[in-house]
């Protein structure tokens, strides 16, 4: 097999099966892919990409070091150097927590609890960057504030409601029959 290539491989343990056809000669050949050099910085999990503007994240953002091909890469002598995450948002700036996490030695930052809180509607880039490789690719994630995050309390088993967040006019909430429309 002269110039047989594997194209972007995932990390692992992989089987090459071949039928030779005038003979029916079979084989396989078994060849392990490491990870490659550091490349970009990926998610492990794809995270939430909308916030209540009050609450953690429901998914929150690990990021980790991956190859070209999307493998994970796992250097320990990185696990000391923290992952620095920031948030641009244009035109209001936006509060954020936590702003750093560090690798940890599984090659993973977890930014467990990450809150974001900016004013309703507005659509911010969190852009995750490690500054001891700068020539690592970053990785951005657009994350939106919903518009009226609203809940309701019930009382008398249903026959009143109350609305703790004012719902944008248009919205309407339905309840077992009750139907409450702001306009």
């Amino acid at each position: 097999f002269v110039g047989l290539q594997v194209s972007l491989p995932t990390a692992g343990v992989h089987q090459l099966y071949f039928v030779e056809n005038l003979s029916g000669f079979t084989g396989s050949f078994t060849f392990t892919v490491l990870p490659g050099q550091p490349h970009a910085l990926g998610f492990q999990v794809p995270p939430s990409t909308y916030s209540d503007n009050r609450s953690p994240l429901a998914i929150a953002p690990l990021v980790a070091v991956q190859d070209i091909s999307g493998n994970l890469v796992v250097i320990p002598a990185y696990s000391a150097y923290p992952l620095i995450v920031m948030v641009s948002a244009f035109p209001t700036p936006a509060a954020l927590y936590p702003t750093s996490a560090a690798l940890s030695s599984d090659g993973v930052a977890s930014f467990a609890g990450m809150t974001v809180q900016g004013p309703p509607g507005q659509v911010y880039t969190l852009s995750f960057t490690l500054p001891q490789l700068p020539a690592l690719r970053g990785l951005n994630l657009s994350l939106h504030i919903a518009d009226c995050p609203a809940s309701l309390s019930f009382l008398d088993h249903l026959e009143a409601a109350t609305m703790r967040t004012p719902m944008a006019v248009g919205a309407s909430v339905t309840v077992k029959g009750w139907e409450y429309r702001p306009d």
